[in-house]
């Protein structure tokens, strides 16, 4: 009984640890994400605004940490009615933990 109950309490444990890997809405699917692009090309659009997704310290690997945030980031960018999502920072710390941010625009 006493077993039973560590393991249990070892799983609640574990599962408060890790993180959900944030899935893509269908909304998000319409948000490009824009690589290689110059200050030129995004003067020709309009800027919405930002956001930054950090997450680590769970039993997740650092590639679906990276994951998870960017498309909780395309998911932001989808609410504020956003073309584009350019990636403007993608820091990698210790062994699972991310730091991405990013900009959204839209078509002027």
């Amino acid at each position: 009984m006493k077993t039973q109950h560590a393991l249990t309490l070892l799983f609640l444990t574990i599962s408060a640890c890790t993180t959900p890997v944030e899935k893509l809405d269908p909304e998000a699917n319409n948000v490009t994400v824009l690589n290689g692009v110059s200050l030129d090309d995004l003067a020709k659009l309009q800027k919405l605004g930002a956001g930054s997704c950090e997450i680590g310290s769970n039993a997740h690997t650092q590639k679906s940490n990276d994951i998870a945030c960017k498309n909780y980031l395309r998911n932001e960018a989808a609410k504020k009615n956003a073309d584009f999502i350019v990636f403007t920072s993608d820091t990698k710390e210790g062994v699972t933990t991310n730091l991405v941010e990013a900009a959204f625009y839209k078509k002027k």
